[in-house]
């Protein structure tokens, strides 16, 4: 079973036999400047057949995290104005059909390059329904509420759904120009930093502000709703296909304009981010207390990109009844990969559930040789120590800084 996340951000592949995790890895681990790369994922694909170290190995179904029959699917459900609004940007559809075409033309391609045979299923896999899978099938939970929330698949931006055994139902959805991960990526660019990339240097920046200073602007942006969603003001953003970036009227409702990048960060822009965060926590914790108003359960599995917020996720778990949540370490778009192979598994073909996900090294590993070999090649200075931890524990305590490498690498953005 083949995963692959390409064409989008975090481009990912995920490979599982039996419903085991044999490989998992994102592209960008292969680059050194080219952070949430957006390519087909190649490397990452190479050595996802090798690891599987089977010469026989044959691929039977392949998945991808999108769905572009979504794009219409969603927009036809409640509320007229959404319709519209994707009706209005077909693009959407054109650009996720191209994507998944070519990710599944070249998936055949690499596999008769590599020696192994492309008669497998293609399954496109809506987007949050491959977040869904992606943290409940491999969570320690046989029945779970589950939350996914991003700035945008196809056309939903943030799901709830139930998950039991091997089956998971989707309770309800918010759709564009409703989303909080747009909302929080757009005023992570407004105040300078880089959008799909640094919202987690904005989560940082609000321990030092007030949330208080901003907080009936940022009520004006987003607010919850009596239906245990949210709803969001678009007249603030500049909105397109897959775009939702700071407007006109959100530089004027702030009063100051767009922050440079690598300029002073001021109070302002704290207190921003502040209120932002503020917000954001009050938004999630208003939807997970009314899922679990709604499910009555107990545990709670997380997925999406605003699931990296781990200040939110703390809240959801202090301030509402749940008692236990799960979230598997790539929540955003990387998942989408481990999410399709096991909806696939899971929730079509009706196998059981596999082990728990309870580590995150799934890339690959390199041998002390292979290592030699690259130093020497870059002509770098290195030498072996007979008690590397002694000696780096050492370093640590003369205050310097010391980078460790060991085993496989991890699948996410905090490894």
């Amino acid at each position: 079973m083949l995963g692959v996340n390409s064409y989008f951000h975090d481009a990912s592949v995920c490979l599982i036999r039996d419903g085991e995790i044999v490989a998992a890895l994102e592209e960008e681990r292969w680059y050194r400047d080219d952070k949430h790369t957006t390519v087909f994922p190649l490397r990452s694909l190479r050595y996802a057949l090798e690891a599987a170290a089977d010469s026989g190995l044959k691929i039977d179904h392949l998945g991808v995290n999108m769905s572009p029959v979504r794009c219409f699917g969603d927009a036809a459900g409640p509320g007229g104005a959404l319709a519209g609004y994707t009706r209005r940007h077909h693009k959407n559809f054109k650009h996720l059909r191209k994507a998944t075409q070519q990710t599944n033309r070249e998936v055949r391609r690499a596999l008769r390059r590599f020696g192994y045979p492309a008669d497998y299923t293609f399954h496109e896999v809506a987007h949050h329904e491959a977040h869904a899978a992606s943290t409940f099938f491999v969570s320690p939970f046989d029945e779970a509420a589950i939350l996914t929330v991003d700035g945008n698949g196809e056309w939903a931006t943030t799901s709830t759904f139930v998950g039991k055994g091997n089956q998971v139902e989707r309770l309800g959805r918010v759709g564009l120009p409703h989303t909080l991960g747009g909302v929080y990526g757009s005023i992570t660019e407004y105040l300078g930093f880089k959008r799909n990339n640094d919202e987690f240097k904005v989560m940082g920046l609000s321990s030092y502000g007030d949330p208080e200073r901003f907080k009936e602007q940022i009520a004006k942006l987003i607010w919850p709703t009596e239906d245990g969603f949210f709803q969001v003001d678009p007249a603030y953003f500049n909105i397109g296909p897959f775009d939702f970036r700071p407007g006109e009227r959100l530089v004027e409702l702030f009063g100051q304009p767009t922050r440079e990048r690598e300029s002073e960060l001021l109070d302002f822009h704290k207190d921003v981010a502040a209120a932002l965060q503020a917000r954001t926590e009050e938004v999630g914790v208003h939807m997970a207390r009314h899922l679990q108003q709604q499910t009555g359960l107990k545990k709670i599995c997380m997925a999406g990109g605003v699931a990296l917020n781990c200040v939110m996720n703390t809240r959801i778990l202090t301030d509402t009844d749940f008692e236990d949540i799960y979230i598997q370490p790539a929540s955003y778009d990387a998942g989408g990969s481990l999410g399709a192979c096991y909806w696939i598994y899971n929730q079509i073909l009706g196998q059981p559930r596999g082990p728990v996900m309870d580590r995150a090294n799934f890339g690959p590993s390199f041998e002390d040789e292979e290592i030699e070999s690259i130093l020497k090649e870059g002509l770098l200075r290195y030498r072996k120590t007979d008690d590397i931890a002694l000696e780096a524990a050492k370093l640590i305590a003369e205050g310097k800084i010391v980078g460790w490498f060991q085993g496989r690498a991890e699948f996410g953005p905090r490894a």
